[in-house]
């Protein structure tokens, strides 16, 4: 991240104070890695729906950009120039993480922003502040986190990566609540503790579905308290959710609150994320 200031600010803020006014600003792009998606969130919330926003890791920052200001520059032929280019970009970075973060999402009001690092440390944090004050700082994971999401009341979040294969409590899926970090349920756990992406349904009844990195399964829970759901297949419940079976996945739904298997898809590739409809 590029920034030009008129005063030198202290490394322990987590954004740049607004007594300080900022010159120019250029942020960085999301940090990629081999073999691993890369978060980003476009959502905003429901304050921010005048404005598309852009949120997504770089390094040990959370970069947040106006789209819409973005397009505009380009549209009318300004921003083509280094000196131009500067003044036109619209973005706030936030430094709150000692680590690098991996993930970073909206809440659905848009008011806090929730992110993660490859040291398991969760912050949630105000976006709708000019301070950026955060309201949660704790270790969720003995692991990186590699996905989290919020449900549509903004009160709780499931977080998924890796814990620890020494320890037996270790876990590698949680889902707490946004200000004070309490479990609200017991996941699925995934095999050899590590687990990639997760979805929080954005509707009644709430439910989680999970996806493991080692046994390409999608563990569905149900609550809140949250606990796994088993789908039911030809009438039974079967206790295989798994993802791959010779090239093919479960193609599933919700039907009168009973999780049934719908089919089956071809795909010969690995699961990198997954969504509600």
């Amino acid at each position: 991240s590029f920034i030009i200031m008129p005063l030198q600010v202290d490394a322990s803020n987590s954004c740049i104070p607004p007594s300080c006014k900022i010159i120019g600003l250029e942020p960085r792009l999301p940090t990629t890695t081999r073999g691993i998606p890369i978060n980003l969130d476009g959502t905003g919330g429901r304050i921010n729906s005048d404005r598309p926003l852009l949120v997504y890791p770089s390094g040990r920052l959370v970069i947040v950009r106006e789209i819409s200001h973005d397009l505009n520059s380009i549209s009318s032929g300004t921003g083509t120039g280094t000196k131009d280019k500067k003044k036109n970009i619209k973005a706030f970075v936030y430094r709150g993480h000692a680590a690098e973060v991996t993930v970073a999402k909206f809440s659905p009001s848009g008011c806090y922003i929730a992110s993660g690092d490859i040291k398991g440390k969760l912050r949630v944090w105000s976006y709708d502040n000019e301070e950026h004050l955060c309201k949660l700082d704790i270790t969720v994971l003995s692991g990186p986190i590699h996905d989290l999401s919020w449900d549509f009341e903004s009160k709780r979040i499931v977080i998924v990566g890796e814990g620890s294969k020494s320890d037996a409590n270790s876990v590698c899926t949680k889902v707490i609540q946004w200000d004070s970090g309490v479990t609200c349920g017991s996941l699925a756990q995934h095999t050899m503790k590590k687990a990639y992406t997760c979805a929080f349904k954005q509707s009644r009844p709430m439910r989680i579905v999970t996806g493991g990195m080692e046994d390409s399964k999608c563990y569905f829970n149900a609550g809140p308290p949250f606990k796994r759901v088993m789908i039911v297949e030809d009438g039974k419940p079967s206790p295989s959710e798994s993802c791959h079976v010779r090239g093919t996945i479960f193609c599933v739904r919700y039907n009168k609150q009973v999780l049934q298997a719908l089919g089956r898809i071809s795909l010969f590739v690995s699961i990198m994320a997954k969504l509600w409809k």
